[in-house]
Parts: structure tokens; C-alpha cells; sequence
């Protein structure tokens, strides 16, 4: 028989968080880079939802590059997504069987929660 704070403890070591449920959707996909690390930006205030491009390249080692964040007038968000992104790490996209170097762009989505945002990717 499990106690409840047992079994809060194994739920809690069990359930997967909003980046590994993000990356298994990616897992079985080809003809592009794979994400296999991914990190949420740090919370920052916005007045609205909004979404937003991010564009950078995954090269040969799967690390980002080259990374811009499309200007919405929101110094702080842009920025927290550029330093989260950057630390992404992906699976490189294959061509003949080598790695290459390949553009991305990603939509995010930023949605208004009260006095918090919620970031959702896709």
C-alpha cells in the first residue's frame, strides 16, 4: 500500500514536463532537425498574447546559430527566448547520410495567464 506522499513522490518523478512531452513529439520525424533538448524561456511580463518567430540554424553538431527573434517591442521576452533557444540542442537533419547544417524557423506562441505567460511551441 502506497502513502499518498509516496505516491506524490512517484508521480512527481514520473510526470514528464512541458520540454520532454515537446521533444518525444519530434522523436520519430525525419527531413529536419530534431529537437532533443529543450528549454523554456524564463518568465517574463507581457501585456498581450502574442506569437513569434524564432530563426536560427541547427548546424552539423545540432547547437543553434545565427539565432534572431522577430521584434515585437518586447526587449526582455526577446531576449529570454534568443538565451533559451540557445541552449536547444537537436539532432541534426541528415542528407545522404551525413549531417548538414539546416535553417529553422519556429513559431511560439506566448499567451497571457493572469500576470504570467505561458509559452507553448510548435
Amino acid at each position: 500500500m502506497l502513502s499518498l506522499g509516496t505516491w506524490i513522490a512517484v508521480s512527481a518523478a514520473t510526470a514528464k514536463s512541458y520540454e520532454e512531452r515537446y521533444v518525444e513529439s519530434f522523436a520519430t520525424r525525419t527531413g529536419m532537425p530534431v529537437p532533443v533538448k529543450a528549454i523554456s524561456p524564463d518568465a517574463v511580463k507581457v501585456d498581450n498574447s502574442v506569437e513569434i518567430e524564432v530563426k536560427f540554424v541547427v548546424d552539423t553538431a545540432g547547437i543553434p546559430r545565427e539565432i534572431s527573434v522577430a521584434d515585437i517591442g518586447n526587449a526582455s521576452l526577446e531576449a529570454s527566448l534568443s538565451k533559451a533557444v540557445s541552449q536547444w540542442r537537436f539532432r541534426p537533419m541528415l542528407k545522404d547520410g551525413k549531417a548538414v547544417t539546416s535553417k529553422v524557423i519556429l513559431p511560439v506562441r506566448i499567451v497571457r495567464y493572469g500576470d504570467d505567460a505561458l509559452v507553448a511551441m510548435r
